[in-house]
């Protein structure tokens, strides 16, 4: 199991955390920003708020836990969501 987690740079606040059983995901993330050198995100958090955010770095923690780093703003507009009833 591999875990990728979006980290706030400032705080070091945790927005989103997911699990994935390979890692084939983690490293085309990693390529995109380091390779590519892609910069401007978008992420949601666990709670469906939008941010703008600026990838800064990442780091491997042991090894399966990928952590993102972002500088990050809440967006002017956040999205409303379907609600389950």
């Amino acid at each position: 199991m591999y875990k990728m987690q979006f980290i706030k740079t400032d705080t070091q606040e945790i927005l989103r955390e997911v699990d994935y059983e390979k890692p084939d995901i983690i490293n085309s993330i990693i390529e995109q920003f380091e390779e590519e050198r892609v910069t401007d995100a978008f992420l949601m958090d666990s709670r469906k708020r939008l941010f703008k955010a600026d990838y800064v770095t990442y780091s491997v923690v042991g090894s399966n836990v990928y952590r993102f780093f972002f500088k990050v703003k809440l967006h002017d507009v956040q999205p409303m969501l379907a609600r389950r009833n």
